[in-house]
């Protein structure tokens, strides 16, 4: 993981970086989901592609 990040010039690093903070700046106050880990948008922001947890895949809270 993250393998992507040897091949990356300082310049595009940098860039990255400012759009990775963007999107965690994005999602820094609460989104209005009761779910505290339903954050598809900022899933979206890694370079790995995860599927959207459901109802019938969610963590067990106990």
């Amino acid at each position: 993981m993250d393998h992507d990040l040897d091949a990356m010039s300082r310049d595009d690093l940098l860039s990255e970086v400012r759009r990775l903070r963007a999107g965690i700046r994005a999602h820094r106050d609460p989104s209005g989901h009761e779910l505290c880990w339903h954050h598809p948008a900022l899933w979206g922001l890694l370079p790995e592609k995860v599927a959207p947890r459901t109802d019938d895949n969610a963590p067990d809270a106990r």
